[in-house]
């Protein structure tokens, strides 16, 4: 029995060894990666030893030290996992005992060999890990060190510009050493000209399309203008620029193809002066811009960005005049930079969600076809489209972040890492979030959401009318088969944002625990809430009855529905209520309803006289339906009263909100052709004794 625990040991030990990776990475491998690692942080470390005073070597150095840490950091996971896994595996064998089998012994030293190797390795990317660390450290303070002298260390303000241009030598001087850095033999003047004819041609080019838009494209024009008002505006403000930007981008390319080779300007008063007068007029220029944006952009104007950007342009000025010329640059293009964003992000945002709101609403021709297709009622929204909207918002806003990020200064190194950390995700409370995982899995919701509805529409109206089930059975398998899809779309969305299910059945477990301990009715009402929201029996702005409480739905949200009456209370329904008990929704698949008009007539009128005139007041109304067969007109004789006789007009109006003041149109119409006609309304004789008793009194 014992040699057979040994061998069952030993047979298990072989699988375990077989279906994990190797404990102990090879040992030329490990050599070959510590030695490259060893090369490429003294390489590192002297470069920066070297150049300690150049921004541009420290952001390239900072760039290649980033990427250094990422490979310290993952020869610490790799041979982490293998030092764990090899002590995982010596404890699988259980104590040392002089009893065990010689391939045991054998594997328990192997094991152990491979693990003191994992350590040894461990130490040297330790090491590595800490020496790069103190490397990007020391990168970012010298960084730091240069930049504030670069941008807080004055040059000449503009009244010292101005007091040496006073002076006729100095100004003369400037213009001829700018004169002989222009006219130097190197530099291609005559490229200038061939820049000039790529400008001209594209002007050419832009002012013939410009004008063959304009004259074929206008259904074009109108059915953008449709489908997103930003979009068509756009689009007319392109033709209206387009050769002014087609010149531009013609001259560009020409200079890209054909460069001057003009050598940098020689530092002057006179071109000192230049810099601080084109930098003011461009400061003021761009104010000028933002002024005017502010006031057809919402966004600009509601969250105060431009006062922002304005207070920096003075800034900018300021900083210009009295000789901060680095400091007012980077403001001047940060702004610009932030314009330009700002602007570009509002228009990937604004025209989506037009197009979207386009979808839900129905607006354009093409809209409706795919609503059509979709089978969308009036109304209905496209079923995942929120999905879709978040996914665009999240996206579009973060790339917007990090472009702003890096206008204003942000180091490469910090950037990547950033990136690095948006990609490989962090942990909150043991769950591990992956931001670019999660816009994905958003992503998936939304276009599985929507692939639902559209399998469950054309299940419902091409394979199961063919079935022979009953319209319920119908029904429910169409509403099963989107909670399945709904089910499926969450599930796979969670799966490819990087949600494990054992976190969540951990969630699950302590929700059961919670439950069994009173949380009944909040869970109830939670569920509730959810049947609500997908099968929608009620929707906001409905007007329903449940039990003594009757209004308009004004919220519906998971816990309870919010009410509120005629007299402009709300009152608060839990949902569990609306789902176990009786609900009238008068307005659930239209707003059509049915009002009843009860009327007494004296003994001795001619009855199909009043039914006549009843039906009469009816067909004239303008509300009430009279088209629809099923919803036709009628007009009963309902019996014989102690003093008349009892009638009642019963039709359809197409709006139920307005029944009120349908039935006193009525009422006021059938008073008018019972008088016209001498149809008496008998008085109530209650009424009559109490008249007669007023009388004897008298």
């Amino acid at each position: 029995m014992r040699d057979y625990f040994h061998h069952y040991l030993l047979g298990f030990i072989l699988w375990l060894m077989c279906a994990l990776p190797g404990y102990a990475a090879d040992t030329l491998t490990a050599n070959a990666l510590l030695d490259d690692l060893r090369r490429q942080v003294d390489a590192a470390e002297q470069t920066f030893a070297q150049n300690k005073d150049d921004v541009t070597q420290l952001e390239q150095l900072a760039t290649a030290s980033t990427h250094l840490a990422q490979q310290a950091q993952t020869c610490l996971s790799d041979y982490t996992q293998n030092q764990t896994q090899a002590q995982q595996a010596i404890e699988s064998l259980g104590a040392a005992s002089s009893d065990d089998l010689p391939d045991i012994k054998n594997k328990r030293k192997e094991l152990e060999q491979s693990r003191q190797a994992a350590e040894k390795v461990l130490s040297q990317c330790r090491l590595f890990s800490l020496r790069i660390n103190t490397l990007l450290e020391e990168i970012s303070k010298s960084r730091q060190t240069l930049l504030h002298d670069q941008l807080l260390t004055p040059t000449h303000s503009i009244l010292s510009h101005l007091e040496a241009l006073l002076q006729p030598e100095v100004w003369k001087l400037d213009i001829i050493n700018t004169a002989n850095t222009l006219w130097q033999p190197e530099i291609a003047w005559l490229h200038l000209p061939i820049a000039l004819l790529y400008g001209v041609g594209g002007l050419v080019l832009g002012l013939f399309w410009r004008k063959r838009a304009r004259n074929t494209h206008q259904a074009r024009q109108l059915a953008l203008t449709t489908t997103s008002p930003t979009l068509g505006q756009t689009w007319r403000y392109g033709q209206q620029f387009m050769p002014y930007l087609l010149s531009l981008a013609c001259v560009l390319i020409a200079f890209q193809l054909h460069p001057l080779g003009i050598p940098p300007l020689p530092d002057n008063d006179l071109l000192g002066l230049a810099h601080i007068v084109g930098g003011t007029l461009l400061a003021l220029g761009l104010i000028r811009v933002l002024w005017l944006l502010s006031g057809r952009l919402a966004f600009l104007r509601y969250t105060r960005l431009y006062l922002l950007a304005v207070v920096a342009l003075l800034v900018a000025i300021g900083s210009l005049w009295l000789g901060y010329r680095n400091f007012a640059h980077l403001l001047i293009s940060g702004v610009t930079g932030s314009l330009v964003v700002l602007l570009t992000a509002w228009l990937l945002l604004q025209i989506p969600k037009e197009i979207f709101d386009g979808l839900d609403e129905g607006r354009a021709p093409w809209q409706q076809h795919i609503r059509q297709h979709l089978g969308l009622k009036a109304n209905q929204f496209v079923p995942g489209m929120v999905w879709l909207r978040l996914t665009l918002a999240l996206s579009i806003t973060g790339i917007s972040v990090l472009l702003l990020l890096r206008l204003w200064g942000m180091p490469e190194q910090y950037l990547t890492l950033l990136l690095n950390r948006l990609d490989s995700g962090f942990e909150i409370a043991g769950f591990k979030l992956e931001p670019l995982r999660i816009i994905g899995g958003l992503l998936v919701i939304a276009l599985l959401i929507s692939m639902t509805h559209v399998l469950k529409t054309h299940v419902a109206e091409n394979w199961l009318q063919r079935t022979g089930l009953s319209r319920g059975a119908q029904e429910t398998a169409t509403t099963v088969s989107g909670y399945i899809g709904i089910l499926l779309a969450i599930l796979l969305g969670l799966s490819v944002a990087g949600i494990e299910f054992k976190n969540l059945a951990i969630i699950a477990g302590a929700l059961s625990v919670g439950i069994g301990f009173g949380l009944q009715n909040i869970v109830n009402n939670f569920v509730s809430g959810l049947i609500l929201l997908f099968e929608r029996p009620i929707r906001k702005g409905d007007w329903i009855k449940v039990g003594n409480a009757e209004g308009y739905v004004r919220d519906i949200s998971i816990r309870s529905t919010t009410i509120q009456a005629f007299d402009h209370s709300d009152i608060i329904v839990p949902n569990s209520e609306i789902i176990s008990g009786q609900v009238t929704n008068m307005m659930l698949n239209d707003n059509v309803g049915r009002i009843i008009i009860p009327i007494s007539v004296a003994y001795g009128s001619d009855s199909e006289r009043v039914m006549h005139i009843l039906q009469a007041v009816a067909d004239a109304h303008p509300t009430v339906v009279k088209s629809d067969e099923a919803m036709r007109i009628n007009v009963l004789c309902r019996g014989f009263g102690e003093d008349s006789l009892k009638f009642e007009l019963r039709c359809f109006v197409t709006n139920i909100e307005a029944r009120t003041g349908v039935t006193s149109d009525l009422n006021l119409a059938i008073d008018k052709a019972f008088r016209q006609d001498g149809i008496e309304i008998p008085a109530s004789r209650l009424g009559l004794h109490r008249v007669a008793a007023a009388s004897d009194n008298v």
